[in-house]
């Protein structure tokens, strides 16, 4: 808590504060640099930091510092004793700007409070700000309540009242009030600035309406939270213990197997939780205390004595873990991982809910406490997607809180602002990152640019064919001109992009190509492709050096290119430590880029996985990437240790029992469907465990029906799940974990189900009994959002344009309905239009687009629509969105498509015309890029439909899965194929190829296309068999399964399940 009497003195008053702000506080520091900042680099993690540094920084000044000098203040102590580059520093130094305000906000609220005489207590707690998310504290009467205080309005408390809870560690047990800036109830108080701009701070009328508050019901007091608290960690008092002193020789952890008695005799559990230790206590009965560092496992029978101090233990106590491990709840495989030596390279794979994430964050602690010569930043982790990589840093953070809060002990709070610094990232990023630190050896600059380069690769793939075309014999111009230039070029690309995919660079001359000896039209279409295709290869390759660009291909490929060059000195700072999650989805070329850097950089690996969840081959993943990598480091004379996660913590009993005797068929059955998977005794190690408790019952989850009556059946169906989930009002009351999914294999899939839903949610009677959400895969330039923004940015680059106002009338950034009756009578008069238009903004207060083309000609377009978004209220405004969760959707996909553009484009972004031209383009053609995340916006009673690629990681109550009767594999499938397999005559590479020809009835095909084909249908079939798996793993309760009422011939998941023993 802070020291209320000096702390008061050092601020002075709120007018002191009133008055620093005034003369100091600046809006855009000119020295600022401006910079892409992911929102997990300073949202999530940097303002607890930001808390604790200013109130330092106040005591220590024994006055309210300047943001300038808060800024240098947070970047000297973040970097002190470090180098680090300029980047790092302006990064720390945005942080603490952005911070800055709301911080002294809240103070300035504080004084406010305390000078109205109103309340009888106000307390700042850094505590409870830190853990219980609550600004001030406020007594009265008897009363106390905490004030939780935000810049934004009354439509964010929602959400601002969610993060609370999710990032809760500690409850209060008195009521939280979320209290709006700007709200309806009193005005705020603006300060006038230097620039002549203002801000607006909490006014003395806001003093009067808490204390209003405290003494009368109101909708925004909220007695407890939403979801149950994670844990509540008592109040420890650091003290000697009073027997043994040795547990003061532990650094991480102490497992105790024995009486416990003998426990209490020989450890004081206090002191030890007090030092930061995790304890493992396997006992004849509880302990009584409750901790998130103390692991109580219950035996039934009191084994022999069993101590081990931070993992160190003789080979023959192995298997005294293991048999703890399978009488108990004790998870023997997990802390077998989590205190490995330190030198060991680490394989680890990891069944589906196996607690991987709770593994490696354990063994990061384990690193921290036991590794004096690293810090958090000595550590990469490399992740397969953002969310996931934003996830593991809310984890690690969360782990070292609970330990400052155990201990007090400073090098937590340090870790904790260091993990800020952790690289923490998605291979595409990581992959950035080592080029830009080693490109500039093979002709890169470090400031490389990221770019598609799809449209530059069409024009230069049309110069180099006509070139190819006014070279070539008769027989093959005569060829050429049966193909339409669009088929061709679409095939080419399709040739190009399988090559990328695969790893393999179009510059190397070990890439062969199957020939057709049968027919004279491939032949040609061989002959152009092996000459067109690396010809233009090798001149995107110049142009991106003379503009300094790369694609993500690029730096992958290029950085294992590399590898002689890659040493530790060329980085900014070491990798000691590589931890890659979701190996099992990594392609060759991110193999190798793992193996150098463990190679070359001396970094310690630990690559967690499960080769049953390798759904990623059509991007070019391997399946047997854990193989691959142990020959890679077994080459290098490197050894690995394998380790094996088979305890599933999410689903039932039953129903993962039910669920893994199919698995089973499939993985001894001669199709191998699923991947054998034995340890060095011969035991099957990929068949999981349950580790909850087998419900009472077990119901058999397969409904058959006839393909005409699907929908109808749905219907009925969706809406039992959805009643049988939430039956009685008491569940959703206590916040049960409950929600229901629908997984299906493509997008147009999620699209069909969500036409079932929305019949379902308008009819009759039904009201607002059905929410859902549709996920679907690389949305985000096909949203509403995209098209909006395109239009927004049309209209603000050609001033008195009447057509690109009109569109804008149709978006949510204008209010109000235009009477479109009234341009009928203008005939088409430019100037009246626009006249017309012009004074339909003025009276809806939509003069701002004037002002905004105004600003334009002096201000970055970037800084411009930012301050657009921020202003312009669009949420009344949405027709035909009527589902909370689509409007939450709608305007964060608004911010990601502006931070899409800063990344690709860079200052390029501030220029109107170039980022119009860019994303006139991403709207037509993109499909990759994901909408905005909102995962932790959605309410648990909604319903989730998505692909099962996007239900990756994720978990539900309640799964369905509607469509297990479409084929995966036509057998008439008409598409053009491109092969890439090893050939039949060697180990390189071989490209394979089957066209459609325009005029011939059959396909045309290379030679060693139809082997090819036999194996690429076979692994096929595997990688359905394992996205299937992913699927079904997904469901905590309940899976329902709807199948065909006719056994199908093609192959689909039907076919997979019938065949299957275990059904």
């Amino acid at each position: 808590m802070v020291n209320m009497k000096s702390y008061e003195k050092n601020l002075g008053s709120s007018s002191s504060i009133e008055k620093v702000l005034a003369e100091t506080y600046i809006e855009n520091p000119e020295e600022l640099k401006i910079l892409s900042i992911e929102k997990h680099d300073f949202a999530t993690n940097g303002v607890p930091i930001l808390v604790t540094r200013l109130h330092r920084q106040i005591t220590e000044l024994e006055r309210l510092p300047s943001v300038s000098e808060f800024m240098d203040y947070y970047a000297d102590y973040s970097l002190e004793k470090r180098n680090s580059s300029l980047a790092k520093r302006e990064f720390l130094r945005y942080a603490a700007f952005k911070g800055y305000l709301g911080l002294v906000r809240d103070l300035h609220f504080f004084m406010v409070l305390k000078e109205s005489e109103l309340f009888e207590d106000v307390i700042l707690d850094e505590e409870l700000d830190l853990y219980g998310k609550m600004d001030i504290i406020v007594r009265n009467q008897g009363t106390t309540m905490g004030i939780q205080l935000f810049a934004g309005g009354k439509l964010d408390i929602d959400e601002k009242l969610k993060n609370a809870n999710r990032m809760k560690t500690i409850q209060s047990g008195f009521e939280d009030y979320y209290f709006p800036l700007y709200n309806d109830y009193v005005s705020t108080q603006r300060i006038e600035l230097k620039s002549g701009r203002s801000i607006e701070l909490y006014s003395h009328e806001a003093a009067r309406h808490i204390a209003q508050v405290m003494i009368s019901e109101n909708p925004y007091k909220y007695s407890a939270p939403i979801d149950p608290p994670k844990y509540v960690v008592p109040d420890i008092p650091v003290h000697n213990p009073a027997g043994d002193s040795a547990e003061w020789d532990i650094r991480h952890s102490l497992l105790f197997a024995g009486e416990l008695e003998m426990f209490k005799s020989r450890y004081d559990i206090v002191s030890l939780l007090a030092k930061g230790i995790t304890v493992h206590l396997l006992c004849e009965e509880e302990l009584g205390i409750e901790h998130p560092s103390l692991n109580m496992h219950v035996l039934a029978v009191i084994p022999e004595q069993v101590i081990i101090i931070d993992g160190v233990f003789e080979t023959g106590t192995y298997n005294r873990l293991e048999h703890l491990g399978m009488t108990s709840t004790f998870n023997h495989q997990q802390y077998i991982i989590e205190h490995a030596p330190l030198n060991n390279h680490l394989i680890v794979n990891a069944g589906a809910g196996s607690g991987k994430t709770t593994t490696m964050v354990s063994r990061i602690m384990f690193l921290l406490n036991t590794d004096d010569s690293i810090n958090p930043e000595d550590i990469v982790m490399i992740t397969f997607t953002r969310e996931a990589a934003d996830n593991m840093r809310k984890k690690i953070m969360e782990a070292l809180e609970i330990r400052f809060r155990s201990t007090k002990d400073d090098k937590y709070l340090t870790w904790l602002e260091r993990a800020m610094e952790m690289r923490i990232m998605t291979i595409d990023a990581f992959s950035r990152y080592l080029f830009q630190s080693v490109g500039s050896i093979d002709g890169w600059g470090q400031d490389v640019k990221v770019t598609s380069y799809i449209y530059k690769r069409e024009e230069i793939f049309r110069e180099e064919f006509s070139r190819f075309l006014n070279g070539c014999n008769e027989k093959d111009y005569n060829h050429l001109l049966e193909l339409k230039d669009y088929d061709l070029f679409k095939f080419l690309a399709q040739i190009y992009e399988e090559i990328e995919k695969k790893g393999h660079s179009l510059g190397k001359p070990y890439l062969q190509w199957d020939v057709s000896q049968d027919n004279l039209r491939l032949d040609t279409l061989v002959r152009t492709a092996k000459s067109v295709i690396p010809d233009t290869y090798k001149r995107m390759e110049t142009k991106k050096l003379e503009s300094n660009e790369a694609t993500l291909a690029d730096l992958k490929r290029k950085v294992g290119e590399l590898r002689d060059n890659l040493e530790p000195g060329r980085l900014n700072h070491p990798i000691k430590y590589l931890f890659v999650d979701e190996f099992q989805d990594t392609d060759d070329a991110q193999i190798d880029l793992v193996s150098t850097i463990v190679e070359k950089l001396g970094a310690r690996l630990f690559a967690v996985g499960d080769i049953k969840q390798s759904i990623y081959r059509f991007r070019g993943a391997n399946s047997t990437a854990f193989r691959v990598l142990e020959d890679k480091l077994g080459k290098a004379n490197i050894d690995t240790s394998s380790f094996a996660l088979n305890t599933n913590y999410r689903t039932d009993g039953h129903l993962l029992d039910w669920m893994e005797d199919i698995f089973d068929s499939w993985r001894n059955g001669e199709e191998r469907y699923l991947p054998q998977e034995v340890d060095s005794k011969g035991r099957n190690i990929g068949r999981l465990t349950p580790y909850k408790k087998k419900a009472s019952s077990k119901t058999a989850p397969i409904h058959r029906v006839k393909h005409r009556k699907l929908n109808a059946f749905l219907e009925e169906h969706i809406e039992s799940l959805y009643r049988d989930l939430w039956e009685g009002h008491e569940l959703r009351e206590r916040g049960d974990n409950r929600s229901l999914a629908i997984l299906v294999r493509e997008n147009w899939q999620v699209k069909e189900i969500g036409r079932v839903l929305e019949k379902m949610r308008l009819k009759e009677g039904s009201g607002e009994s059905i929410a859902y959400e549709l996920s679907v895969d690389g949305n985000l330039f096909a949203s509403k959002s995209a098209k909006d923004v395109l239009i927004l940015i049309n209209a603000l680059r050609l001033e008195d344009n009447p057509e690109g106002y009109f569109a804008l009338l149709q978006t949510p950034f204008i209010a109000g309905d235009f009477d479109l009756t009234q341009l009928v009578s203008l005939e088409g008069d430019k100037e009246k239009l626009l006249e017309a238009i012009q004074q339909f903004f003025r009276a809806v207060a939509a003069d701002w687009v004037f002002d905004a083309q105004r600003e334009l000609r002096f201000e970055p377009a970037m800084k411009v629509l930012y301050g657009i978004l921020m202003k312009v209220e669009i949420e009344g405004n949405l027709k035909g969105v009527e589902q909370s969760h689509e409007i939450i959707r709608y305007r964060k996909n608004l911010s990601k498509l502006l931070s899409e553009a800063h990344k690709t484009l860079g200052q390029a972004a501030d220029d109107i015309q170039l980022l119009y031209e860019w994303l006139k383009i991403q709207v037509a053609t993109n499909r990759n890029t994901d909408e905005a995340d909102i995962m932790e916006n959605l309410d648990k009673d909604i319903i989730r439909v998505m692909t099962v690629h996007k239900a990756k990681g994720l978990e539900f109550h309640t799964v369905l899965l509607p469509y297990t009767g479409l084929p995966f594999i036509k057998s008439n499938d008409q598409k053009n194929k491109v092969i890439i397999h090893d050939g039949e005559q060697s180990d390189e590479p071989k490209v394979t190829l089957k066209y459609n020809w325009p005029g011939v009835t059959e396909p045309l095909l290379t030679d060693e296309f139809e082997s090819a084909d036999q194996l690429e249908v076979t692994e096929t079939v595997r990688e359905e068999a394992r996205l299937l798996y992913v699927a079904m793993t997904r469901a905590e309760k309940k899976l329902s399964v709807i199948l065909p009422a006719t056994r199908k011939k093609s192959l689909c998941w039907a076919d997979l399940l019938e065949r299957s023993d275990g059904r």
